[in-house]
């Protein structure tokens, strides 16, 4: 979907946005409510193992189902996004040992291909990238933000409390971007 306009040399273009968002500890139906309050059509999932023991509703297949009644498509790119990657030696400068590990999975043609299709399906309908973690920069969300506003992106973080948050196009001083 194409966000606010940005002015260059007096020519305006749209920029093209994506949501994030965690499920945190929100109910299902709770959760379906946030979406809607932001008018999400698809739900991209990023959790590398898409299950939660603690809240068992953000299992892929009953959240594939609730989303599915509430009129919300869902797509896993776990394989190609998801967190929790091994650690090992790296050239990475984070200072995070998940977030090093993560940054170099961005490295890899695995991760080029999911973004590439994180924003094709992105571009057809309005999108939210979601895992876990309700605070996105505690999150690979973050990681995935930057990498998309390298690229043009605007990126808008849904709060667990419904808040609004536009992340600038700046990269944080871990980024692997820099």
């Amino acid at each position: 979907m194409l966000g606010v306009a940005r002015r260059h040399n007096h020519v305006v273009e749209r920029c093209p946005q994506i949501l994030t968002v965690g499920h945190s500890t929100h109910a299902a139906d709770g959760f379906v409510s946030l979406l809607r309050a932001h008018r999400i059509e698809l739900v991209c999932d990023v959790r590398r193992y898409p299950g939660s023991r603690r809240h068992p509703q953000f299992n892929a297949d009953p959240l594939r189902a609730t989303l599915d009644g509430a009129g919300i498509a869902y797509e896993g790119l776990g394989v190609e996004l998801g967190g929790r990657r091994a650690a090992r030696d790296s050239p990475s400068q984070n200072s995070r040992a998940s977030f090093q590990a993560y940054a170099d999975h961005m490295e890899t043609p695995e991760f080029a291909a999911g973004l590439e299709r994180l924003k094709a399906v992105a571009r057809e309908r309005r999108t939210a990238i979601m895992c876990a973690e309700g605070d996105w920069r505690h999150c690979h969300r973050r990681l995935i933000s930057e990498a998309l506003a390298t690229q043009g992106w605007r990126v808008i973080h849904i709060g667990p409390d419904g808040r609004l948050a536009a992340d600038e196009p700046t990269l944080s001083e871990e980024s692997p971007l820099r």
